[in-house]
């Protein structure tokens, strides 16, 4: 008599969103840690209309047993540069 020894489980990964809250998207620097802004070129001149700030969605999503933070870009304001410091340039993806 021929035994048959039970396959791999098979499991389908089920998704599950909490709900999700939009917040501005800071942008990390070394000198000044996170900003709220960023500028669209690499010139900066202060008081042009070059600088952004981004409004973005974020949800934690359940990805079969581990939860994933997602981001996902919502609003582009374009406000004046500053006087002071010197924001960090936008991410490339934020800007086509």
């Amino acid at each position: 008599m021929a035994s048959t020894a039970p396959g791999p489980s098979q499991t389908t990964p089920v998704s599950s969103t909490q709900p999700s809250f939009q917040l501005e998207q800071a942008t990390n620097t070394l000198r000044y840690g996170p900003v709220d802004l960023c500028r669209k070129r690499l010139r900066y001149q202060p008081g042009r209309l070059e600088c952004a700030q981004v409004d973005e969605n974020v949800c934690w999503v359940l990805l079969g047993t581990q939860w994933t933070l997602t981001r996902t870009p919502l609003v582009q304001r374009v406000i004046p540069c500053p006087d002071g410091f010197e924001p960090p340039v936008c991410p490339r993806l934020l800007f086509p």
